[in-house]
């Protein structure tokens, strides 16, 4: 929104007071269905995070004080039905208390999250003791048991919105909190993968969905708990999407971004710096040895090939003409 045309400013903020004024009640701070989306699918309440943006673009109170109403009503709302049978895309909102806390500072916010997350991953761990479904909202909270074949992308929704509170944590929630939550996580992870592994036949494009989850969920816990096997082994879940990308189904535009690009450039722990590429392999898997990567940068495309030595450390030389410098720092 700052770097771009006027005119998508004033249409984002237009939206912004529209919601702020007409679909949020100011008495009890509900928050209506908003006038478009499937019913059973659009959670109202993800829509304060819209507002935090908005407030950062402003500065207007009115839009930060609704956005943090909105976002007490919806734990209060979350904390008065449990324990629940499961939590799906209900989960979503945690983004929004992690924004609220990046620009506010108030621990109260993370706090929050952590605490919703962290009831999220118990439902989802533990079908022994709650029997969760894989969305809790509409028909898919009917339909989809938490069995092996049945978990998928709603769980990797929420494993994604626990690692966003994890590593928002810079010292604000109380000791172990950050921990236990990505070790849940990682968990959660595990029968999640070993689920989508007993998928076949017809799968109506979830599997790439979800292999798109997959790839924004593993590679940040690999960052977090500096455990490069996670990166490691999304490299057999990329071989699918990529195919997907380049037969009659095109996907969806973030499917271009999500799959090889992604991985590459946060395995090599790209960076622009003054003008040129930055690359510290801290993630990158040995099986990237004698193989090749594509970085995008501003200056453009720049092909990477690695070789890992016997000492441990990689060796990364640009292959062809590089429009940019490119520092590998070991």
């Amino acid at each position: 929104m700052q770097r771009g045309d006027l005119h998508h400013l004033e249409r984002g903020l237009a939206y912004a007071y529209c919601w702020a004024d007409i679909m949020v009640d100011h008495v009890d701070w509900s928050i209506r269905q908003p006038f478009t989306g499937y019913y059973w699918k659009t959670p109202t309440y993800t829509k304060f995070l819209d507002l935090v943006r908005a407030y950062v673009e402003t500065g207007d109170p009115y839009l930060l004080e609704t956005a943090e109403h909105c976002a007490n009503a919806y734990y209060a709302l979350v904390r008065s039905t449990w324990p629940s049978r499961s939590i799906g895309r209900g989960i979503w909102p945690v983004t929004g208390q992690t924004h609220l806390y990046e620009y506010t500072r108030n621990p109260y916010h993370l706090e929050c999250g952590a605490d919703l997350v962290g009831k999220a991953l118990f439902t989802f761990a533990d079908p022994a003791r709650l029997p969760g479904h894989q969305i809790g909202v509409g028909p898919n909270g009917i339909g989809n048991l938490n069995t092996p074949g049945g978990r998928g992308y709603a769980d990797l929704v929420l494993c994604r919105s626990a690692i966003e509170v994890a590593l928002s944590d810079d010292g604000a929630l109380p000791a172990g909190t950050r921990d236990k939550i990505l070790l849940d996580t990682a968990e959660v992870l595990g029968l999640v993968i070993e689920g989508i592994k007993t998928k076949s036949g017809d799968h109506g494009g979830w599997l790439e969905y979800e292999t798109d989850m997959l790839i924004v969920t593993m590679l940040p816990l690999a960052e977090a708990l500096k455990q490069p096997e996670w990166a490691s082994d999304l490299e057999p879940w990329l071989v699918p999407l990529e195919d997907y990308l380049t037969d009659d189904r095109v996907g969806r535009p973030y499917q271009a971004v999500t799959g090889r690009p992604y991985y590459d450039s946060v395995t090599l722990n790209a960076r622009w710096r003054e003008g040129g590429l930055v690359i510290n392999p801290a993630l990158l898997p040995d099986a990237a040895s004698g193989h090749t990567a594509a970085v995008q940068t501003p200056a453009g495309p720049v092909t990477l090939r690695m070789k890992k030595e016997e000492n441990g450390s990689w060796t990364i030389t640009p292959e062809g003409d590089a429009p940019c410098s490119v520092l590998v720092e070991n």
